[in-house]
């Protein structure tokens, strides 16, 4: 375990990168994006949609966010129940995840 592990809000589960957004990005990159997802860094998120993930931890609802690289933005969504986490392209949805 690492010792920043204690700063996580929530599990992630199993992750699925689309292959879109695997091409368009680095490895770096999208773990720095999961760990900001992760530990509630969602200042690029809409207001609302970061009021919604509130919610979301206390009731166990869906928790989005949304990450800009230099040349794309992803969507980083986490299932209810925390066993799924999937990263795609602004406009792309999971397939067969309940993320």
């Amino acid at each position: 375990m690492n010792e920043n592990d204690d700063y996580l809000l929530f599990p992630l589960g199993e992750v699925t990168i689309s292959p879109r957004a695997r091409d368009l990005t680095s490895e770096d990159e999208r773990n720095g994006f999961l760990r900001r997802h992760q530990i509630g860094d969602w200042k690029q998120t809409d207001p609302e949609t970061r009021a919604e993930n509130t919610m979301a931890m206390l009731f166990d609802g869906l928790i989005r966010t949304v990450h800009e690289a230099a040349w794309v933005t992803l969507w980083i969504t986490t299932s209810e129940e925390r066993r799924y986490t999937y990263v795609g392209l602004a406009g792309e949805v999971a397939k067969n995840r309940e993320a």
